[in-house]
């Protein structure tokens, strides 16, 4: 079994609680921006330095505590809500909660990333309540169910989602204060029509009056940092989908671990691009940034990344592989039209050269190209896998890129790439404090962990004389302060995910290389059981299928035939434009406009060649294609589960098998 605790990069404090982070960093970076916003697309900036923020909040909360939209006991000020006279030996530790105290508020906030969500959210959770921040792209259904599940009292919203909150607001009694976001127009209409509507606006305007006049009640609540914080929702239909229960000491642990992690000098001008619902960028996006005074800049619609990037000359981002891979075709398009490929492949090569003798020179001579992102210099990538060659990429134009791995239950961050080691196809090093260890029951005689405790390894004898052997693959586990309370209201499912010993089983699969660094494999749940024992491991063949020239997402899975093996079969989204020409030529299909016959003939071709590069029981066995895309979260990762549903259903309406549709068109019109 190997084991790692991850080592300290950069001197950062850690803090207990979120409010007390925040506290520090109004009084360190007091006239330093905090967020950079716009009322309306390419409209003028508004600045709102961190102490003006921490202002804001307070104001807030405030606000609420005077329009009594929650109420609190009377001795407040000295101990929490719920917190018990004689705490239980594990209080506060991973596992150890999988229920919300019923005195306590559970405020919900649904909207798009906007300055007025982030302060509503610090606010639940600096003293109001139990923050409960939800996906905006749920649908009505699904909005209705998590909304009871959590028995929400207060729902904060925007403009956006008024129709939605009055069409089931009649079926959810538990819900009686409705707060509007972002237009003050509608919540003084609606409020003067039903007074449980309020206005965020307002509510910030009283409380700075009433904290000018003396009021400190907000400041004072007490916060127990080891009682659950927030409810975060995974992605899945809401009857599928866990609530993870996350404390103060979750979020904060994390958010230093990210901000020990990596080096980011202070002022640096980020853009927030990831809805602020996902972990990802709650925890790591507002507060590992908190630590360095970043200015973040609020990005308001993704039609306008490149104009954002540009107009506020932004230093760094925090996103998905979709949008990394969006930035690097937008460079090959304007190259290409340029007709410059053969000069930029020599600089790339020239730079790569000098760095490797100690001569940075890459942002002089990619000025043209960086001069198109802004001042991008940093991006830290997650929440699914990044193709090495684009990492590769913008590594050797003068972008520093670092790949990273986390899940929700981590509050999400552990392990990322960093300045001082950059295996590019790792998601890097493993965070701060964190214990990590590959729990396999297959780990040969002769290995042994070569890590000590600072992260480091030490010379490993048999290594040295076989360094092609194979790493040991097994389940990733970790234990923190970071891990999770528990699934809320699921005391099952929180014992199988965080054993005895407190260690939270990941459900994905990967290794510890000698440097420390962690590769992920796969994931234990998608993983296809042959008859005869072997695993594979469907993220692996599909990061290979997407390099196939046109193929622009995969995705695998296995199925029995009717000789009762399973084999692994696979459905390709395509890019017409990315295709060979004789694919868009000839024959061509009336709806799909492509030459199915010749699609067919590249893709089947292109397979066989991929398969000779795959071990036997991995072979591709059948294929189809589409154009449609498919099912995808938030985070832009591909719902397995739906979108092999999905294929089924319209194999069925064909009354077809995957084997007859092999190397065929199937289209989402085909399932009924």
């Amino acid at each position: 079994m190997q084991s790692i605790i991850g080592k300290n990069y950069v001197d950062h404090p850690i803090f207990a609680d979120l409010r007390a982070l925040l506290k520090s960093c109004s009084q360190r970076y007091a006239e330093h921006d905090a967020y950079v916003y716009r009322l309306q697309s390419k409209g003028p900036s508004v600045h709102k330095t961190y102490q003006q923020f921490w202002d804001d909040i307070q104001a807030l909360g405030t606000g609420f505590l005077l329009s009594n939209l929650v109420s609190l006991p009377d001795k407040f000020q000295t101990q929490s809500i719920a917190t018990p006279a004689i705490k239980p030996a594990n209080y506060g530790q991973a596992g150890s909660c999988c229920d919300l105290d019923t005195k306590r508020h559970r405020i919900a906030v649904i909207g798009e990333n906007s300055y007025p969500w982030i302060v509503q959210h610090n606010a639940n959770l600096f003293g109001l309540g139990i923050s409960v921040p939800l996906d905006k792209q749920l649908s009505l259904e699904e909005l209705k169910a998590l909304l009871q599940r959590a028995n929400v009292d207060i729902i904060c919203f925007d403009a956006k989602h008024y129709p939605m909150i009055a069409e089931i607001r009649a079926s959810l009694p538990n819900l009686k204060h409705f707060v509007v976001l972002d237009d003050s127009n509608l919540a003084h209409k609606l409020k003067a029509e039903d007074a449980s509507f309020e206005d965020f606006n307002e509510l910030m305007e009283m409380g700075h009056a009433a904290i000018k006049a003396g009021d400190k009640r907000f400041s004072e609540i007490y916060i127990d940092p080891d009682l659950p914080a927030s409810l975060i929702f995974t992605s899945g239909t809401s009857a599928q989908s866990k609530g993870v229960l996350l404390s103060h000491r979750n979020i904060a642990f994390n958010a230093s671990q990210a901000a020990r992690l990596l080096d980011i000098k202070e002022g640096t001008r980020a853009l927030s691009l990831l809805p602020l619902h996902h972990t990802f960028e709650n925890t790591c996006g507002l507060y590992g940034l908190w630590n360095y005074g970043i200015s973040t800049h609020i990005n308001d619609n993704l039609r306008y990344v490149a104009y954002n990037l540009q107009d506020w000359k932004i230093q760094f981002i925090l996103c998905v592989p979709a949008i990394v891979e969006a930035l690097y075709k937008q460079i090959w398009r304007t190259i290409k039209k340029q007709k410059r490929q053969r000069q930029f492949e020599l600089a790339r090569m020239a730079s790569h050269s000098m760095l490797k003798i100690g001569i940075d020179n890459r942002r002089q001579i990619f000025k043209q190209v960086l001069d198109q992102l802004g001042d991008l210099r940093w991006m830290v990538v997650g929440a699914a896998a990044l193709d090495p060659t684009i990492a590769s990429f913008f590594n050797d134009i003068g972008i520093e890129l670092w790949t990273g791995y986390g899940l929700t239950e981590s509050s999400p961050l552990i392990s990322c790439n960093n300045q001082e080691l950059n295996m590019i196809s790792s998601v890097g090093v493993v965070c701060p404090d964190l214990e990590l260890k590959i729990d396999s029951a297959e780990q040969p005689s002769h290995y042994e962990n070569t890590a000590d405790n600072s992260g480091l390894n030490k010379f490993n004898l048999f290594r040295f004389f076989y360094p092609n052997t194979e790493p040991v693959k097994g389940e990733i586990c970790v234990r923190g302060k970071n891990v999770m309370l528990g699934y809320f209201e699921n005391s099952k499912e929180t014992k199988e995910a965080i054993d005895s010993e407190g260690w939270l089983h990941t459900g994905d699969v990967g290794y510890l290389n000698e440097q420390g660094c962690l590769y992920i494999t796969g994931r234990m749940k998608s993983m296809i059981v042959l008859t005869n024992g072997k695993k594979v491991f469907p993220e692996e063949i599909e990061a290979k299928l997407c390099h196939i020239p046109g193929v622009k997402n995969a995705l695998c899975w296995g199925e029995a035939n009717s000789r009762e093996q399973i084999d692994v079969i696979c459905k390709l989204h395509l890019s017409p434009e990315a295709l060979p020409a004789t694919c868009t030529s000839g024959e061509l299909d009336p709806n799909t406009k492509l030459n199915h016959a010749a699609v067919s003939q590249y893709l089947l071709g292109e397979i066989d060649k991929l398969n000779t590069q795959l071990a036997v029981y991995k072979y591709i066995r059948y294929c189809v294609f589409t154009l449609d895309d498919f099912m995808m979260t938030t985070t832009l990762k591909i719902k397995r589960a739906k979108e092999i549903e999905r294929t089924h259903n319209a194999l069925k309406t064909l009354n077809c098998t995957f084997k007859e549709m092999h190397g065929k068109y199937l289209g989402s019109n085909d399932a009924k």
